[in-house]
């Protein structure tokens, strides 16, 4: 194995790497030894159990983070303590971590017995793990420990082991195991995550030794943080698994649950056996040496007897710690069981867990990136394990703890002496002292009573303020440096160390003005805070000052008849240009100017140039983009006949254009083509009259209800629209439409619209005047409303918002689909009044229909008032005569059943009220009941055979159920017998078919 000493010198540990081996010292032999105590006291609610103790952990993680980040010295939460002032609380963190060191070195040795047992059967284990930690301890003494490297690849190696157990125990999980989820209730929870909880320790080495950490603040979070999330995946993965092939009761009831849940896969149960032995390893040499640093740490402060705070001279171990931690486990090993060790160790971890939580409150506010409640509620859970764990073992744990901070009050309270010399001084030295101690001095000459006690508390030691960072980057041209430190603090910039003037630094933030920097010249910033020390020194180096960047540039407009383009630029720079991204070759600016030959360019080619001096300084771009040619100016016209006598020659050409006459190609001055005069007077033309853009049209009329305005113009031209004179904002036509939205119109309002195209005049305006709003058709409500209904329904223009009143009161809108609407969920009495209205988009509300709810019954005899007679839409006529004998509950009309239905078909479809419910029976036998859907109905999914009996029903809302329509299934084909002739096939009244033939026909399937 790969090693490393204590004393050689190793590169600090960057993000990656601290977050792999965080993880890889978390998983270690904590799941193999624990597992199954936990198990047995979570059951099936193992898995929760692991989850709220890792959340326990990250929380404290997230403390050790920040603690660890701020003051990166070994020794963890016992150093953090001291250095806020609480030397008890520190001695009891650092002894709980001894205590935890020392039985988690037990456990691990018991593991690693325990695991070889199974498959050595007989084999001593109390002998076996003695001599395995004696192994370990002999390693450690030697100052050997295993590397960053070795700790990362073990892990790697472990990480494919325990993949291949779950890989191969995958096919023997039963998923009824995982239940229920939380095993006999939160109590059973709560024990389970106490137990277990020690397997999550291993992230506290990494905050331990973070003196050995690149850039700690950054990569303590990270690695603590991201090291317990991934342990997390890694240990419930595991547990499940198990889980799901030993079920609760086996799990709890092994010491070696991952091997009992191999040996069910054949051969995995030697990728568990490995992996056990490889961490059992790995971990008591990775536990001794995290241990014996807090040891080795409380000796140096004398929290312990000195001699504790030493080395070895010549392999710089803490050889007298590591001597001790590996005697007691030893007593632990042979005399207590591996069961009994693990509540412990939770335990002494749930202290150092508090103690952590408390220095990260500790904290100054701009020191911690979370706020203190993280750390209080990791406080809070940690003492709600305490309740959780056997209670032998946390008053075992906690009266040690007190035995040996009285014996260490007692060691603090033993008097020093000292004599007066003749000058009337006295000193006292070899003191172990922390904030807060009272320090009482008296004097005594021999003979005589002491004096009166002199006393004082000692205060807090002295702390450094924080380093100040530097702003940005400096340059030579830089008359200013600034950046951020403590407020409040003082702030000393040097400059290749000579201190220039101190400055404060106010809300956080500090300034250095009026400096003269060169290139090269070393800043240096320390900031000290009043009562603290001076803080370590920010550093920089001046860089070169900016180059002053020259613009490129394009002359003119380049259009596509150009073969030329030339610019500006840097004398001296190479040009490049590129026309849609491909380069031409490069062209040297001379004397500022550029220019590139020999280009072929289209209308919308995209060019840009760039230039790059000498001194690769490279200039801003200059982009253009080709414009069209310039128009041709229309050709002159000569007047009349030129000869020798004349002495003026005329014509017409462009208002205003220049005109140029040669004669035997040698030019006459230009005149200019004016109005009225010949050349010399130049006869004058008259410029075309612009395009005028066409004129855009109103869509369909306009009414006082509506909001918007739509039509169509040419598409890109600009739309404005005139309400009675006053113009709305201008809108531009898209795909040759437009629309002006947000308008208040009134009958009568005079609408005018124009349009503008780019380059054309405004065309002429359309217009119209605004005409009363459109009215939505009246409602009609379907039949009569009876009291037994509790759905009215009715037709209304389609997409029409329905709104339904009964006795005045609206019910919730509907929307008329497919011309049809209904009002279901209502509760009806005789006599109710129910009122129907309708509006479409865009038009106003409809009249109301209205109707009455009448009786369920007409009772006879009774002396009623002859009512009209009111034909509903789908049911029977009703006459509300009182002389109506015995007048019924209103029955559906009758369905229709469309077509003859044969042995071959596999649907029946027909007609029947809208609404209303359909039952279809093959021989007496319903079918699932359907809604007759727009009037029309089919029911599918059917077997018939030739002679089946098919009837159908109806029933709509509040109406009794109508009169059964009836067929037989026919043959598929009807075909006559070689000597008959041919009949037609006649529908007869109820459905069913018969021949015209006097003699029966004989039928076959074909």
């Amino acid at each position: 194995m790969p090693t490393s000493k204590t004393n050689s010198k190793s590169q600090p540990l960057g993000k990656i790497t601290a977050l792999l081996l965080t993880t890889g010292m978390m998983v270690g032999t904590g799941i193999f030894t624990t597992l199954g105590a936990a198990t047995a006291e979570a059951r099936s609610g193992i898995l929760i159990a692991m989850l709220i103790g890792g959340i326990i952990a990250l929380l404290t993680g997230i403390s050790a983070a920040q603690v660890g980040a701020k003051y990166p010295e070994e020794g963890g939460a016992f150093i953090w303590m001291r250095i806020f002032g609480y030397p008890t609380i520190s001695f009891a963190a650092g002894i709980s971590y001894l205590i935890k060191g020392i039985v988690g070195l037990g456990i691990a040795a018991l593991g690693f017995a325990t695991y070889s047992a199974q498959i050595f059967p007989g084999l001593p284990i109390p002998i076996t793990a003695s001599i395995a930690l004696l192994a370990v301890a002999g390693v450690n003494f030697f100052g050997i420990t295993p590397t960053t490297k070795v700790v990362i690849g073990i892990f790697f190696i472990n990480l494919v082991l325990l993949g291949l157990y779950v890989g191969l125990a995958m096919p023997s999980v039963k998923v009824q195991n995982l239940t229920p989820v939380l095993g006999t209730g939160i109590t059973g929870i709560l024990g389970g995550a106490a137990t277990f909880f020690w397997a999550w320790d291993g992230f506290q080495r990494t905050a331990i030794m973070a003196d050995k950490v690149k850039n700690p603040r950054k990569t303590l979070p990270f690695a603590i943080i991201g090291g317990i999330s991934l342990a997390a995946i890694i240990f419930v993965i595991l547990a499940e698994t198990t889980l799901g092939v030993l079920g609760a009761n086996a799990m709890g009831k092994s010491d070696t649950p991952l091997l009992l849940g191999a040996k069910i896969t054949g051969w995995g149960i030697w990728t568990i056996l490995l992996s056990a032995w490889i961490l059992a390893f790995s971990d008591q040499l990775s536990d001794l040496m995290s241990t014996s640093k807090v040891g080795h740490a409380m000796g140096a402060e004398h929290e312990l007897p000195h001699w504790f705070g030493t080395v070895h001279k010549r392999f710089k171990s803490p050889q007298y710690v590591i001597l001790l931690l590996t005697i007691v486990a030893l007593a632990l090993i042979n005399l207590v069981p591996l069961r009994r060790l693990i509540p412990v160790a939770s335990v002494s971890t749930l202290i150092w867990y508090v103690a952590t939580n408390l220095s990260a409150i500790n904290l100054s506010k701009e020191k911690r990136f979370t706020r203190p409640i993280v750390s209080w509620l990791g406080i809070a859970a940690c003492i709600a394990l305490f309740f959780s764990l056997p209670r032998w073992s946390v008053v075992g744990a906690i009266g040690f703890l007190l035995l040996l901070i009285g014996i260490r009050w007692l060691f603090k309270r033993v008097t020093q002496k000292a004599a007066v010399d003749t000058g009337g001084n006295w000193t006292v030295s070899g003191l172990t002292l922390a904030q807060g101690d009272i320090i009482s001095v008296t004097a005594q000459y021999a003979g005589d009573t002491a004096s009166t006690e002199v006393t004082t508390i000692v205060a807090s030691a002295p702390i450094q303020t924080e380093e100040p960072v530097i702003s940005g980057t400096i340059t030579a041209a830089d008359i200013t440096v600034s950046g951020k430190a403590p407020s409040g603090a003082s702030v000393v910039l040097s400059i290749n160390g000579v201190a220039q003037t101190a400055v404060t630094a106010t809300g956080g933030n500090w300034t250095v003005f009026g400096l003269t920097l060169a290139q090269g010249d070393f800043i240096s910033v320390t900031a000290q805070s009043a009562g603290e020390t001076m803080s370590t020194a920010a550093t920089k180096i001046v860089a070169p000052a900016p180059q002053t960047v020259v613009p490129v540039t394009i002359s003119g407009t380049v259009t596509e008849v150009d073969k030329t383009v030339s610019g500006k630029a840097p004398s001296g720079a190479s040009v490049m240009l590129s026309v849609n991204g491909k380069a031409e070759p490069a062209v040297v600016a001379t004397g500022g100017n550029w220019t590139v030959p020999g280009l072929t360019l289209a209308q919308g080619d995209s060019i840009s140039v760039t230039a790059q001096s000498a001194d690769e300084t490279v200039h801003t771009a200059a982009i253009t983009t080709v414009a069209p040619a310039p128009l041709k100016t229309a050709e002159p016209v000569i007047s009349g006949v030129v000869t020798a006598a004349d002495t003026t020659v005329s014509g017409t050409a462009p208002y205003g254009a220049k005109v140029a006459l040669s004669i035997n190609g040698k030019a006459r001055p230009a005149v200019l083509a004016s109005s009225g005069k010949p050349l010399r007077t130049i006869a004058s033309t008259t410029a075309a009259a612009p395009l005028q853009t066409v004129q855009p049209v109103i869509s369909g009329i306009v009414t006082a209800s509506d909001t918007t305005v739509t039509g169509t113009a040419p598409s890109g031209a600009s739309v404005v629209l005139s309400v009675n004179g006053v113009s709305h904002p201008a809108v531009v036509v898209a795909g040759g439409n437009w629309m002006v939205a947000g308008l208040t119109l009134a009958q009568g309002d005079s609408i005018s619209v124009t349009s503008q195209s780019d380059g054309q005049i405004v065309s002429t305006a359309a217009s119209t005047k605004v005409a009363a709003p459109i009215q939505t058709a009246e409602p009609v409500i379907s039949r009569l409303v009876v009291a037994a209904d509790t759905a009215v329904s009715g037709t209304a223009p389609s997409g029409a918002n329905i709104v339904l009143s009964v006795n005045g009161i609206p019910r919730p809108a509907v929307v008329a689909t497919g011309g049809n609407w209904m009002v279901s969920g209502l509760t009806l009495a005789k006599g109710d009044s129910i009122s129907v209205t309708a509006q479409a988009v865009g038009q106003t509300i409809s009249a109301a229909a209205t109707t009455t709810v009448a009786a369920n019954w007409i009772m006879p005899g009774s002396s009623l008032e002859q009512l009209p007679v009111i034909p509903p839409s789908d049911g029977p006529m009703v006459s509300t005569a009182a002389s109506v004998v015995a007048a019924e509950l209103l029955q559906t009309a009758q369905p229709v059943i469309s077509g003859i239905i044969m042995a071959a078909d596999t649907t029946v479809s027909g007609t029947a009220p809208f609404g209303a419910s359909i039952v279809l029976s093959v021989n007496g036998i319903p079918r699932p009941a359907i809604e007759a859907t727009g009037g029309n109905w089919m029911v599918s999914g059917l077997t018939l055979a030739i002679g089946d009996s098919i009837s159908v029903t109806a029933q709509a809302v509040g109406q009794t159920a109508s009169a059964a329509a009836l067929t037989t299934v026919a043959a598929s084909w009807m075909m006559p017998s070689p000597n008959l002739e041919q009949f037609p096939i006649i529908p007869q009244p109820g459905g069913q078919t018969g021949s015209t033939a006097e003699t029966t026909i004989e039928s076959q399937q074909i």
